[in-house]
C-alpha cells in the first residue's frame, strides 16, 4: 500500500468523521434543484465548518494522486453521493458516477503573509467549485469566498483576485488568481457533445487517507460506504499513477522518471489531449493509457514523438517531442510559456495557470533529456 502524504493542515476535526469499515452516515445536506444553484455556499449545508473544510456527514474528503497545476493553490477536494445511489467503479477509467452527485473542490492559499490567519486552517480560501451530475450532464457551479472567510457567493461570470503568499523557499509570491466562468469551465471538461468529470478514477484515487482511525486506502473506504456497484479487486491490484514529485514512493524506492513524468501529463495535459479530449482531432495523445514508457518515433499519435505540431507557435519549433532534447520540444514550451509575454496561443494549459509550474516543466523536460536521442527526420 501506498504511503499516506496528509493534505495540508488539515484539522483534527475533520479526521474524526469517519471510521474504517462504516456504512454510509446519514447527511444534512440539501442539494438545490437542477439548474437553481443556491445563492451561497452554506445553503448546500456540506460542511460543518467551510471556513476550515470540516465536511458534513456523508461528505466524504478525498485527495489524488496526481494533481491539476493551478498556480501553487492548496485544494480541499469532497464527494457528495445522494442516498441509495451507486458509482460505477471503473478499473482504468473515471468512475461512473450517477445523477444528484456532487463533486466539491476548494482552492485556496497559505495565509502567512501579514498578521495571524484568520481560521485555523491558515488558509484563505479563494473559491469552491462544484460540479454536479444533473439530468442532462455535468454542470458547473462557482463560489467565491470573501475576505473575511465567513461567506461564499454564487459567482457565474469569473473574477480575478489578487493573492499573496509566503512559498515553502520562504519567498513571498503574489498573482492576480483567475476564477474562471461557467463557460470556462466547459472548455477543459467539455469532450465531444457532453460535459465530463475528469479527476475521479482508480488510478488517481488508489491512495491513503486518513478517516480518524488511522491511514485507509480511499477506494476500499468508499467500497466500505457501499457505495461501489462492484468490489474493487485489492489495491496492490489496482492502476495507481505515482505522485509525480514524490523520489523516495514507498514501499520499493522511487516510481521511475518516466511513470512520474506520465502522471503529470496525464493530469494536466490529457484532459484535452487525449482521445475523448476536445482537441483529439490534432492526435497528440498524453493520457496514462495512449502514452509509452520509452517512446519512439513509432509512437508519434502517442505522445507526439518527432510529430509536426497542427499550429504554430513556440519560435518555430518542428516537432511536440523530440527525445533527448526537451529545449526543441514544443511540449515544454508549451507548459512552460506564460502569457504576457508570450503569445496567447503558445500557453498549455490556456486556462487554469497564470504562472509557470517550475517543477513540472523541470520533471517534464528531464523525462525529454533522458529518452534516447532521435534526429527527428534528419533535423
Amino acid at each position: 500500500m501506498r504511503r499516506t502524504v496528509p493534505i495540508l493542515a488539515l484539522s483534527s476535526a475533520m479526521l474524526l468523521l469517519f471510521g474504517c469499515g462504516a456504512s454510509s452516515p446519514s447527511s444534512s445536506v440539501t442539494p438545490a434543484p437542477e439548474g437553481a444553484a443556491y445563492a451561497t455556499l452554506a445553503e448546500w449545508h456540506f460542511f460543518k465548518d467551510a471556513p476550515n473544510q470540516v465536511p458534513e456527514d456523508g461528505v466524504v474528503p478525498y485527495d489524488v494522486n496526481a494533481r491539476l497545476f493551478t498556480d501553487y493553490a492548496l485544494k480541499h477536494r469532497f464527494i457528495y453521493l445522494p442516498p441509495g445511489k451507486k458509482i460505477g467503479y471503473e478499473p482504468d477509467e473515471v468512475w461512473d458516477f450517477p445523477v444528484g452527485t456532487i463533486v466539491i473542490k476548494t482552492f485556496a492559499y497559505p495565509d502567512n503573509v501579514s498578521g495571524p490567519p484568520k481560521t485555523a486552517l491558515g488558509e484563505r480560501l479563494i473559491e469552491t467549485r462544484l460540479f454536479i451530475h444533473e439530468s442532462d450532464g455535468w454542470k458547473p457551479y462557482t463560489y467565491q469566498w470573501n475576505d473575511a472567510q465567513t461567506e461564499a457567493k454564487r459567482l457565474d461570470v469569473g473574477d480575478t483576485v489578487p493573492v499573496s503568499w509566503v512559498d515553502k523557499d520562504g519567498q513571498t509570491r503574489s498573482i492576480q488568481y483567475e476564477i474562471p466562468s461557467q463557460q470556462q469551465c466547459f472548455e477543459c471538461h467539455g469532450g465531444g457533445t457532453t460535459t465530463r468529470l475528469l479527476g475521479p478514477r482508480t488510478g488517481e484515487l488508489n491512495r491513503d487517507w486518513d478517516y480518524g482511525a488511522g491511514p485507509e486506502n480511499q477506494i476500499d473506504h468508499i467500497a466500505s460506504l457501499g457505495w461501489l456497484d462492484k468490489t474493487p479487486p485489492p489495491a496492490d491490484q489496482r492502476i495507481t499513477y505515482p505522485e509525480p514529485f514524490n523520489r523516495s514512493d514507498a514501499p520499493g524506492g522511487p516510481a521511475p522518471l518516466a511513470e512520474r513524468a506520465r502522471a503529470y501529463v496525464q493530469a494536466n495535459c490529457a484532459h484535452c489531449h487525449s482521445p475523448n479530449g476536445n482537441v483529439n482531432y490534432k492526435k497528440l495523445y498524453l493520457d496514462w493509457d495512449s502514452t509509452a514508457v520509452a517512446p519512439t518515433a513509432a509512437d508519434g499519435l502517442s505522445l507526439g514523438v518527432c510529430k509536426h505540431p497542427t499550429s504554430g507557435g513556440c519560435g518555430g519549433l518542428q516537432y511536440d517531442l523530440v527525445p533527448g532534447d526537451a529545449e526543441e520540444s514544443i511540449l515544454v514550451c508549451r507548459i512552460s510559456a506564460v502569457s504576457p509575454p508570450a503569445p496567447a496561443a503558445d500557453m498549455m494549459p490556456p486556462l487554469g495557470r497564470t504562472i509557470e509550474d517550475k517543477e513540472g516543466v523541470a520533471l517534464v523536460s528531464e523525462w525529454i533529456d533522458s529518452m534516447a536521442p532521435s534526429m527527428c527526420g534528419g533535423r
